[in-house]
């Protein structure tokens, strides 16, 4: 019979040369740069988000406004025309009284 050789596969790490303190200091502060930058990105977009959310509904209640002081106004006119139509026919009985 053949003998069966076993085989071991190791994994090998590849090697890397052992870095300095000076080196994973600098390596940690790219690392801590990195995650600052993606930070500060995702800070912009929420602080602009929430700025054009906040100008949007500045406009939605500008045109609110703007609506209500409409139907205010048509509503004081007509009102108007009332006073007006009632000072009118008072002027009118009194005049026809002294008549």
């Amino acid at each position: 019979m053949p003998s069966k050789k076993t085989e071991k596969k190791t994994k090998t790490k590849p090697k890397s040369k052992k870095l300095t303190p000076t080196e994973k200091l600098n390596e940690k502060i790219d690392i801590l740069k990195a995650e600052s930058e993606i930070q500060n990105d995702r800070y912009l977009r929420l602080k602009a988000e929430f700025d054009n959310y906040r100008r949007r509904k500045e406009k939605e209640f500008i045109e609110i406004i703007k609506k209500c002081r409409k139907s205010i106004k048509k509503m004081i006119r007509g009102e108007r025309k009332e006073v007006k139509k009632g000072k009118t026919l008072i002027s009118n009985k009194i005049l026809r009284s002294f008549i």
